[in-house]
């Protein structure tokens, strides 16, 4: 079986009853991750007999009804079916189940993107509240919490879809960082940051600015 892990398996039956196979184990999603967390995932279980017996498995077409109407935490079955696969050089056929499930969208989005928007908040009320008159180092220590906490959550995330290429979610942590570092790049300018009509403008382009950056930078991963 193609499983992230070792699986573990029951076998009931007896002489002149079917046995039936029961298997707990962690799948590999091998579906396209680019557009994480709106795309529909899919596993595959394939079946052959591991001796040089000649066993035909034949599926249970009425558990396969039932588990398409399982709802599971983060993702609901919306396709499941099987088919035989001949392999050259094999005598039995190979019995491959398909799984095809959709995502919890708000799981994905309450796990990471709130947080991250309650990040961008409190620094957000930190510049509205910056005056031309203040030290720019006084708002150092706000930045850098507000950067501290995106980072944990991004690696959150990252630990979530494990070694998968960049997806639709992910880009809008890189959106925020790259925002997150201009910000605080053009603050640090004495000039910019002693003009009230300067700090004006930081304070109305401020979610404009996050919005733009991180959905340009998500989109680019789209199309890529």
């Amino acid at each position: 079986m193609w499983t992230a892990a070792p699986s573990g398996s029951n076998i009931q039956g007896s002489a002149t009853i079917p046995s039936s196979y029961n298997f707990n184990s962690e799948f590999l999603d091998l579906s396209d991750f680019s557009t994480f967390p709106f795309n529909p995932g899919s596993f595959v279980l394939p079946i052959v007999f591991s001796s040089h017996e000649k066993v035909l498995y034949v599926p249970d077409f009425d558990n396969l009804e039932e588990l398409s109407s399982v709802q599971m935490k983060g993702f609901n079955f919306i396709a499941t079916g099987c088919k035989y696969i001949f392999k050259e050089g094999s005598d039995v056929p190979t019995l491959h189940y398909e799984f095809i499930y959709e995502r919890s969208v708000f799981h994905a989005l309450a796990s990471y993107i709130l947080p991250l928007i309650i990040a961008l908040s409190i620094l957000y009320q930190s510049v509205l509240t910056r005056k031309a008159a203040d030290d720019a180092k006084k708002h150092i220590a706000v930045w850098a919490s507000v950067m501290f906490v995106t980072i944990v959550i991004y690696v959150n995330f990252r630990a979530y879809v494990t070694d998968r290429l960049l997806t639709f979610e992910e880009n809008l942590f890189i959106g925020s960082f790259v925002f997150l570092v201009g910000l605080q790049v053009l603050t640090l300018f004495e000039n910019l940051a002693s003009d009230e009509k300067f700090l004006q403008y930081i304070k109305f382009l401020y979610w404009p600015c996050w919005l733009f950056i991180s959905m340009f930078v998500a989109f680019i991963a789209i199309l890529n």
